[in-house]
């Protein structure tokens, strides 16, 4: 893919429009927020963060200028801490201009982004579940920030990497540099390294004692290893715990490592479990819940996820769970006595 780099915006004059410090890039009237602040949020891939805020003038009006935003999607907030975010948008090119009053957020009118436009029909039109209408969508659309986002969003699912850079290539630098378009190539990059025949990729984080763990040194010292995706608050994961402690119990003296990857949200609940079930091999997790790193890099789409990876570093199998991942384990370890 391209080198990724980002653009400005469109500049516009700051005399003809009457704001000063930056160039004006979202405006509008607030009715019910005259004299209070504004947050705006910018969308990472799983949540929104505050990127800005400004006071709504005592009219309602409200401007955001400051510094040179990239292309994507935003949000308006009236509290800092509030649950729900109102106004999301995209940000092509034009100055978003948002009206409303946030007791009534669903009548909210949202102006100067086509992006939104063009998504919204993409929706409609049932695009979101076809392969081929998504990806016709994003050659059509390869110059707006929507292009990149069903990509990100849908097209990810059914596409091979090399299909989802051929789409990718055919967009403008700005738009390749946008988190979508970034998102969509790691998506389709985590598919195909975590395939069964790729050489596993490397994790390494904080075990339950805060040692650090790679799972290359497990791989390096076992004749297979077992690496899986759980958390305690997950019910699936909770039934498969036996079945992998009889896998500990039988094969861990014969060359079987397990590297156990918690989706948790608290040191807490991972810890609890892990000493209330007196689960004894390597447990490690970044506490990030389903913005687990290593779980991201695995394309870890539900847990328990499995992955049986042998001493050459190669994923000869995935997915297994209870009786099928034993069986396999069974299997493998009776073809290493033979």
């Amino acid at each position: 893919m391209r080198k990724l780099l980002t653009i400005s915006l469109i500049a516009i004059s700051l005399s003809t429009l009457g704001c000063k410090g930056g160039s004006p890039f979202i405006e509008g009237k607030i009715d019910d927020l005259a004299g209070k602040k504004l947050y705006l949020c910018e969308y990472g891939w799983t949540r929104a963060e505050i990127v800005d805020s400004t006071k709504v003038k005592k009219d309602g009006t409200f401007l955001f200028t400051k510094g040179e935003k990239q292309k994507g999607e935003y949000c308006l907030k009236e509290k800092k801490d509030a649950p729900y975010n109102v106004a999301r948008f995209f940000v092509d090119n034009d100055i978003v201009n948002v009206t409303g009053s946030f007791e009534n957020r669903q009548d909210m009118k949202i102006e100067g982004t086509i992006s939104d436009s063009l998504y919204s029909d993409f929706r409609r039109n049932s695009g979101a579940s076809d392969f081929n209408k998504t990806r016709e969508f994003a050659i059509k659309y390869k110059d707006f920030v929507a292009a990149p986002y069903v990509l990100a969003r849908h097209y990810k699912y059914k596409a091979t990497l090399e299909q989802i850079d051929s789409l990718l290539n055919l967009m403008p630098e700005d738009i390749q540099a946008t988190l979508y378009a970034k998102r969509a190539h790691f998506v389709g990059k985590a598919k195909k390294d975590s395939q069964i025949g790729s050489h596993f990729t490397e994790i390494v984080e904080n075990d339950t004692e805060g040692n650090i763990r790679s799972l290359s040194t497990t791989v390096a010292n076992n004749e297979y290893t077992l690496l899986t995706f759980w958390a305690s608050w997950c019910g699936d994961c909770r039934g498969n715990i036996p079945y992998i402690k009889n896998l500990y119990d039988k094969y861990y003296d014969k060359g079987l490592g397990i590297y156990s990857v918690s989706m948790d949200y608290t040191e807490e609940e991972w810890k609890g479990y892990i000493e209330r079930n007196d689960i004894k091999w390597i447990n490690v997790s970044d506490i990030k819940g389903w913005d687990c790193v290593p779980a991201d890099k695995y394309y870890v789409q539900s847990i328990t996820s499995t992955f049986i990876i042998d001493k050459n570093g190669i994923i000869v199998d995935k997915l297994l769970k209870k009786e099928k991942l034993e069986d396999k384990i069974d299997e493998l370890f009776t073809k290493e006595i033979k």
